[in-house]
């Protein structure tokens, strides 16, 4: 004979868990979390230029700012009872103010310390995984009212060296093209290329080359 199957037994827990959920005052517990966190991250927040606002949701905290450090995320982080900690670093507004020689050459050396203008191997053509550094060039271009704005072309030394010189100038003359299309003067801005005349690392190694296929721009 078949024992009878008593299913309600799994309801049990599931009751259980229902009225915990529902007596625990979660919210007490959020703002507790987001309390500490806080605390745990106020010691810096005076050098941030915007301070981190903190939210919780259960025990993942988001902090979201236009200053945002990952110091201040490694101290959420550490805050007792948080889970995860969530960046939502919001854009910071770019300056429109003017710069001079000195400046506009320092802005450009700037934005191309973090990331490089790329080219499909072997062409002249733009690597549209390079559409936000070029956003950003063209960001400091516009602030460049005063000097002209030569563009470089570099490559590392593999193939042909007249090729190389060619391909440079070509590398260079489609940043300019680029930048012309996005609003900068023509006649302040020009291409040239130096193939591989002018390395900034060895050619026997992949990243040595790595370095020597770039863009610079020289203000003037």
């Amino acid at each position: 004979m078949h024992q009878p199957i008593n299913w309600w037994r799994g309801l049990v827990p599931l009751a259980l868990l229902w009225a915990i959920a529902n007596l625990v005052n979660t919210g007490a517990v959020e703002a507790d979390l987001a309390h500490r966190a806080a605390a745990a991250i106020a010691g810096i927040s005076a050098d941030l230029p915007g301070k981190p606002t903190v939210s919780v949701a259960g025990r993942d905290v988001t902090l979201s700012d236009q200053g945002f450090t990952q110091q201040a995320s490694v101290r959420a982080d550490a805050t007792f009872g948080v889970r995860k900690v969530i960046e939502e670093t919001a854009p910071r507004p770019q300056s429109t103010a003017p710069l001079n020689v000195s400046a506009c050459q320092s802005e450009f050396a700037a934005v191309l310390s973090k990331d490089m203008i790329r080219f499909a191997t072997g062409s002249a053509d733009l690597d549209s995984a390079s559409t936000p550094v070029l956003t950003q060039v063209v960001a400091v271009a516009k602030r460049c009212t005063s000097g002209a704005i030569a563009v470089a072309g570099h490559t590392d030394s593999s193939g042909d060296a007249t090729y190389n010189m060619t391909l440079s100038k070509m590398r260079a003359q489609a940043v300019v093209d680029y930048l012309v299309k996005n609003g900068i003067d023509p006649t302040r801005i020009s291409a040239v290329g130096y193939g591989d005349t002018r390395p900034i690392a060895a050619n026997n190694t992949d990243a040595g080359k790595a370095q020597n296929r770039r863009i610079e721009f020289t203000v003037e």
